[in-house]
């Protein structure tokens, strides 16, 4: 049995029914991890939020920019991404109201384009088995970034669709004219879809060239030159478009430059042997396809060989993938910047493989009796299955359970507090991009300069935190702050950074800014991802009280973990007992704070308040809300307490500079049937590991 399974395995002519069995399952599986819960898994990133801010200014306002409350800006998003992305976003923007989920389905449609047009290229470079084996590679690959990347607005996975687009219209045996000028065409998009993959597409196009007049002549000169020339004309015409075309009358294309010069240092390429080396480990480590990565690119050097069409077409490729190789190991290491590399490097190595088995099942073959060789077929199969369980099996376990069970919906949870609690007018200061294409209010994001720091910082190449470099009240005086993933990251809660240094001293005594002039109440709620069950939010209020020339937080966070059905009942009591706790922070004067100093560590809410001991608020909060804690402020501004769990990245914090009394219904409440609802989909769930609660 086990000979013949072999035997099929490595069959030059499988059955076409099996074939097809598996190519139809293979693509009702695709269209699932591309598409199922697609809006919350992933949660909303900053950047597909600055990319569809893009699309939707294009829509609204026909101008090509990204809009905020400073104006249009025509760089970041802008030239990083192409209009491959963008414009079709825009299109269906026409149609339906601007949202993110709505933005990704685009998004789904390219990783079909790339799996079927992957497929189509593969059939007329290796056996069937080998095409379901690299069809498997590039969909569940470890590092390949999918379902991952399609599931998300941004340009890498548009502009591999069209890169194999291009290759399949490319690779045959007597293209025409018009399909040498269609191919340079998709080339050219794909080198302004994502600016990186203009680094080894142009130049593989002319050493191929070179390779042809030298070694290979197989084909004529046009075959190379046409798709050159007409890729290099829109790769060089949409980049002056860009810089110089792009909002004349609107903008400086010199200060343009100049940030595009400062902050270009940080963008690809880093100067330094400690990350080239860590690169290289990110390629060629266990678990990209299993380690096979340099031994599938020597084997594609082996295949470009020989002085056939099949030699010059292994050579094209094999060109791509080096090129490709050497570009991401001189960047700065991104992820996104080696899921070219990797997914090309599928194909090699399951040709590599399936070759490699085969040639071993036909050596034992000739050599020895069928009696005889089942130990080495034995020994081939089982190292085969092994590697096959490790890259294919395992990984393909851990994209379903991702789509299913995984997702934050921790940022349509804040854009459904701002709309409850805010006017349309609200302006709101944020990093997250995200937050525009979800509520409906006036944004203003952080110069391009700053985004760029926060990409130094993390690298390395500076010991400065964008939060030090920018003050958002030299810009604008907003009336809610939201802190989210892109903040946290660079550097907006730490302790020299805003908003600790901009709002208060160590000392607890304001700074003579007009920040402490504007109100003498803020509010601050912590969102965190809930459990799988929207209705089981997870989230922590809480109030500060703020009065110059001192900075006092009031003595307490509440934690709610409450269903939805218990929630409301419990309306009317948390919004008394707040009251009091709030009535009570007034009248607790600093005499009586200094009279009992602040105790470290964590303090029951049955001890009363922290600064007097006054028991006074405690037996109504203890009765309203649910496993109440508090935290102790330190003299530094910053809480002691023994944490219930690691602090979640998708964590988002909004601060209100405006005075507002808590809302009567809660705003996760009404979420599904207000802001989510507008967004064209029902109930959202967001999932992440729940936080433990002590005590």
């Amino acid at each position: 049995m086990i000979d013949r399974l072999v035997d099929y395995v490595v069959s030059d002519a499988p059955r076409a029914r099996d074939f097809r069995v598996a190519a139809l399952a293979l693509a009702v599986l695709t269209v699932f991890l591309f598409t199922f819960r697609q809006p919350v898994y992933p949660g909303p990133d900053f950047d597909e939020g600055a990319y569809v801010n893009v699309a939707k200014t294009f829509a609204e306002d026909g101008i090509y920019a990204e809009k905020n409350l400073d104006g249009y800006n025509f760089l970041g998003p802008v030239i990083s991404t192409g209009p491959t992305v963008i414009l079709p976003i825009a299109l269906l923007f026409k149609f339906v109201d601007p949202s993110i989920p709505a933005a990704r389905l685009t998004i789904a449609a390219y990783g079909l384009l790339m799996m079927a047009s992957l497929a189509i290229l593969c059939l007329r470079l290796m056996r069937p088995q080998a095409v379901l084996l690299a069809v498997l590679l590039v969909l569940f690959g470890w590092g390949n970034q999918m379902p991952y990347m399609f599931r998300l607005v941004i340009g890498e996975g548009p502009g591999l669709a069209l890169l194999f687009t291009g290759l399949m219209l490319w690779l045959t045996e007597r293209p025409g004219p018009i399909r040498l000028v269609l191919t340079g065409v998709l080339f050219g998009l794909v080198t302004i879809t994502k600016v990186q993959y203009a680094f080894f597409v142009l130049p593989a196009l002319l050493l191929m060239w070179i390779a042809n007049m030298l070694w290979y002549r197989q084909r004529r000169w046009d075959y190379f030159v046409i798709p050159r020339i007409v890729s290099g004309v829109i790769f060089f015409g949409w980049t002056y478009f860009t810089y110089f075309l792009n909002g004349v009358g609107i903008r400086d294309p010199a200060a343009d430059m100049s940030t595009v010069q400062a902050a270009a240092g940080s963008a690809y390429f880093v100067l330094d042997v400690t990350n080239k080396v860590q690169n290289v480990y990110n390629l060629v480590n266990g678990t990209i396809h299993g380690g096979l990565f340099i031994p599938a690119a020597l084997y594609g050097l082996w295949r470009s060989r020989r002085r056939t069409g099949d030699g010059l077409i292994w050579g094209i490729l094999t060109a791509m993938l080096l090129l490709s190789s050497g570009f991401y190991i001189l960047s700065i290491g991104w992820v996104r910047l080696s899921i070219a590399t990797k997914i090309m490097a599928a194909l090699f190595v399951a040709a590599f493989v399936f070759d490699a088995f085969k040639a071993v099942v036909q050596a034992t073959r000739s050599t020895t009796s069928r009696d005889s060789d089942m130990t080495p077929r034995w020994i081939a199969l089982m190292l085969v299955a092994g590697w096959l369980i490790f890259t294919v099996v395992l990984p393909s376990f851990r994209a379903i359970y991702y789509v299913v069970r995984l997702g934050d919906a921790s940022a349509y949870m804040v854009g459904a507090y701002l709309t409850e609690n805010a006017l349309p007018e609200t302006i709101v200061e944020s990093w997250e991009k995200e937050l525009s294409l979800i509520s409906d209010h006036v944004y203003h994001f952080p110069p391009q300069l700053v985004e760029a720091q926060v990409n130094a910082y993390e690298h390395r190449l500076s010991d400065t935190p964008a939060g030090e470099l920018y003050d958002f009240r030299d810009f604008v005086d907003p009336a809610y702050v939201v802190i989210g993933p892109l903040g946290r990251k660079g550097g907006c809660t730490r302790r020299k950074s805003w908003p600790t240094s901009r709002w208060w001293k160590p000392s607890g005594r304001m700074k003579s800014t007009p920040a402490a002039d504007r109100s003498d109440t803020a509010r601050v709620i912590v969102v965190t991802p809930g459990p799988a069950d929207e209705s089981h939010p997870t989230v922590s209020i809480l109030y500060r009280r703020m009065r110059a020339p001192r900075f006092r937080k009031s003595c307490y966070t509440m934690k709610l973990g409450l269903k939805r059905e218990r929630l409301m009942e419990f309306h009317e009591k948390q919004d008394a007992a707040v009251s009091g706790a709030a009535a009570h922070t007034r009248l607790c004067t600093p005499a009586q704070a200094a009279a009992k100093p602040y105790r470290s560590g964590l303090h029951s809410l049955r001890d009363g308040c922290c600064r007097c001991g006054s028991t006074s608020f405690s037996r109504a909060l203890r009765n309203a809300f649910i496993s109440p804690r508090m935290t102790i402020p330190t003299t530094s501004g910053r809480p002691m307490m023994r944490p219930t769990g690691r602090r979640s990245s998708r964590c988002w914090t909004i601060t209100s500079t405006s005075p507002i009394q808590p809302p009567r219904t809660h705003p996760i409440i009404k979420a599904d049937s207000t802001a989510m609802g507008r967004c064209g989909f029902g109930n959202m769930s967001a999932t992440s590991p729940r936080r433990r609660s002590r005590g």
